[in-house]
């Protein structure tokens, strides 16, 4: 049974259960904290991982950049929705 605040499950082929996860494709899964997290650790790494995660890191940092993006803009037009919420209306004269 999942619990309130729960993303709707997704029925998933037997191909799809198979194959693994790349990052990538967990963006959308992952937390906020969890993007900002991971794009730390891929900046990181672009600077001074060995070949192969320099390579990973480069492939991933701009979806993560995206994903971050997206999700401080919807966290700013809540918040302004929320002050504009609270604002008492102007009365007409």
């Amino acid at each position: 049974m999942r619990g309130a605040g729960a993303p709707p499950s997704r029925l998933i082929s037997l191909e799809e259960s198979l194959l693994p996860m790349s990052l990538i494709d967990k963006i959308p899964t992952l937390s906020d904290d969890e993007v900002i997290t991971l794009l730390a650790n891929a900046r990181r790494l672009a600077e001074s991982g060995d070949e192969k995660q320099r390579a990973a890191a480069v492939e991933l940092i701009p979806a993560l950049e995206g994903a971050a993006a997206e999700r401080r803009a919807l966290r700013m037009a809540a918040a302004q929705a929320k002050r504009a919420a609270r604002r008492p209306k102007k009365k007409a004269a």
